[in-house]
């Protein structure tokens, strides 16, 4: 079995090639897993559990791939930066697409047409499942980052 290996091809460079389909494979599969994870911890609503599931999945999948995309797309530009300003650039590029995907599903979850599903309930259990959503991904951007934060100590 081959190892992925998703180290940048530019020298000098912290950031991953994520160009590169086979490096985007990963992230596909821990935010499904994180997916999973949110989706297993709140059990209160059984009867809507898969519902909430592709939900999860689908908000995830969107933040990390558009993510990705941004990273891929910006590489060059982003690696001529000093290691701590690159660290703070990748971070804001992160929460700034993080919180376009997260206001575009708000909108779209919020929508008159969708509010006859019961998964679209204003329940505290949602507000919670929201904050975990923000916490997992504040979580695997802290994650992301570390690399970063030892290249710096070098």
């Amino acid at each position: 079995m081959e190892r992925i290996d998703p180290r940048p091809d530019l020298p000098g460079s912290v950031i991953p090639n994520l160009c590169r389909g086979r490096a985007v494979l990963p992230l596909i599969f821990v935010m499904q897993l994180v997916a999973t994870v949110l989706t297993l911890a709140d059990f209160s609503q059984a009867e809507h559990a898969i519902n909430r599931y592709v939900l999860i999945s689908l908000y995830l999948q969107w933040v990390g791939l558009s993510c990705a995309a941004a990273l891929c797309v910006m590489r060059n530009l982003l690696s001529q930066l000093p290691p701590r300003t690159l660290f703070f650039a990748c971070w804001a590029l992160l929460l700034a697409i993080t919180l376009a995907v997260s206001v575009i599903a708000w909108t779209v979850r919020t929508a008159p047409v969708c509010r006859s599903s019961p998964v679209r309930s204003r329940s505290s259990s949602t507000a919670t499942l929201h904050q975990r959503d923000h916490r997992a991904i504040a979580a695997a951007l802290l994650l992301a980052s570390e690399p970063v934060a030892h290249a710096d100590a070098r």
